[in-house]
């Protein structure tokens, strides 16, 4: 395969090529050369985008935890939820234009290209491909990628920040946020993990609210926008409702509520 039929494939799916012969068999040299087209699509997509070059925020690491505060201490122990508290504004990684070749350089192929959508759709320029998934961020290592956008306001139904701390949970091993034992702060089943995701990112734009301004858990519930098709609106809506009546607890019945 010629090299510009890789890229091409590359862009297309995200999918990195078998074989690296157009590269002289040199995967490294590959890598690099499609980090580096990412970048210039970017660069290039940003000068019409409607919302342009978005910076990171100064204080990204602390409206993360302001964000994030409610649910570590509706899920966690208070000196657990303490000790994320610390260390959370040292696990996110704001994912801009500028900087993207370099800021992505550690991550797989599949994973940069899910960043590189990721801060198309921020800043309004059409995805990669009709193939790219519908996500506003990822937790990828022990980190949660997110572009500049994530730090909106949270609407009544999208906090994209709240929603990537919530895979840090259950994805990173306590120690290496500092807890101690051993397996991912906390257990979620597998089948689960995006539901239990959603649950706590609705669940935290709902208490922001006053109640007297909160919509019907039944409407949120139906017009979000599902990007994991293994998520069940019903269990969702389910989770939910259990809220009302015992708190953040609640959201990690995923194997009672069907």
């Amino acid at each position: 395969m010629s090299r510009s039929a890789a890229i091409e494939a590359f862009l297309s799916t995200g999918v990195a090529p078998v074989s690296w012969d157009a590269w002289d068999a040199d995967a490294e040299a590959g890598g690099r050369s499609m980090r580096r087209i990412l970048q210039r699509i970017l660069s290039h997509r940003a000068s019409g985008a409607p919302l342009g070059r978005r910076p990171s925020p100064r204080d990204a690491g602390r409206q993360l935890v302001v964000r994030a505060s409610a649910m570590l201490d509706g899920l966690l122990s208070f000196e657990e939820a303490a000790q994320l508290k610390a260390v959370l504004p040292g696990h996110v990684r704001v994912v801009t234009v500028d900087g993207f070749e370099e800021r992505v350089a550690d991550l797989s192929l599949d994973d940069a290209w899910c960043l590189a959508n990721i801060v198309l759709e921020d800043m309004g320029a059409p995805p990669l491909s009709d193939a790219a998934p519908q996500l506003d961020g990822l937790c990828v290592g022990d980190h949660v990628w997110v572009p500049p956008g994530a730090f909106r306001p949270p609407s009544e139904r999208v906090d994209v920040l709240v929603h990537e701390v919530a895979h840090l949970l259950h994805t990173v091993e306590r120690g290496r946020l500092g807890l101690s034992g051993g397996g991912p702060v906390l257990c979620v089943p597998a089948v689960h993990h995006e539901t239990f995701a959603y649950a706590c990112e609705l669940w935290a734009c709902r208490e922001v609210r006053s109640p007297d301004a909160r919509a019907k858990l039944e409407d949120i519930v139906q017009d979000i926008v599902l990007a994991d098709a293994r998520v069940s609106r019903s269990h969702l809506l389910a989770l939910l409702r259990q809220a009302e009546v015992e708190g953040w607890t609640a959201l990690l019945q995923l194997e009672d509520t069907a």
